[in-house]
């Protein structure tokens, strides 16, 4: 494990403090990471956490931060657990969370869209087993 608990940051936090010590405005950050669809508003829905980046988006994060890809990677996921906690704690329907993470712009990708697909599939399934039992 990269990090220890006590140190556990989400994406949102790390990626903030992370530009503020390089002393970046958003546009800055945005013109760099240099990615399709990729605002200075995108890096402030990252930092806020109502997006995550791509993983293209992680890589030139990475060296522009000077933060292991790793780290950066396990921040992200970190920060999809505690959104999932925070879903199922506020009652909303789990594939409806990992919707809003996946289908956003520059966030989750391709393995959000595979995991939504999943969820949602098992849940069809389970909706169509209650109608045969009843």
């Amino acid at each position: 494990m990269l990090i220890n608990k006590k140190e556990k940051m989400g994406i949102d936090k790390m990626l903030k403090k992370a530009r503020q010590k390089k002393k970046l405005t958003y546009d800055e950050v945005a013109f760099i990471v240099d990615e399709r669809d990729v605002t200075p508003q995108t890096i402030k829905r990252w930092e806020n956490g109502l997006e995550f980046p791509s993983m293209n988006c992680i890589y030139a994060l990475s060296g522009l931060y000077e933060i292991p890809r790793a780290r950066l990677i396990q921040a992200r996921c970190y920060s999809f657990e505690k959104a999932i906690e925070r879903a199922k704690n506020n009652g909303m329907c789990i594939a409806a969370q990992i919707a809003k993470f996946s289908f956003g712009v520059a966030t989750v990708g391709t393995v959000g869209f595979y995991v939504f697909s999943l969820v949602a599939s098992i849940g069809f399934f389970a909706q169509s087993l209650t109608g045969f039992v009843q």
